[in-house]
């Protein structure tokens, strides 16, 4: 694992050690798991819109067949 050097306001830094204490973690363990989360759900964002795209791309089977150029037009 690599090191990193955050730069935190003391309040916020108070706060985060005892968000992390109340997690039983250290705030190292605590940011890792943050940033973890935060990567693996923006992964999975990722792959929901590729799918979805893909979708709209390929269109969905509603049945029947495509209207002809008159049937479209009829009032």
């Amino acid at each position: 694992m690599k090191n990193i050097t955050l730069k935190l306001d003391e309040e916020v830094l108070s706060r985060v050690r005892h968000v992390a204490v109340d997690e039983q973690m250290s705030v190292s363990a605590w940011v890792q798991s943050l940033i973890t989360r935060e990567v693996s759900t923006r992964d999975l964002y990722e792959q929901d819109r590729k799918g979805a795209l893909m979708i709209l791309k390929d269109g969905l089977p509603l049945g029947g067949t495509p209207l002809s150029r008159e049937e479209a037009n009829e009032r």
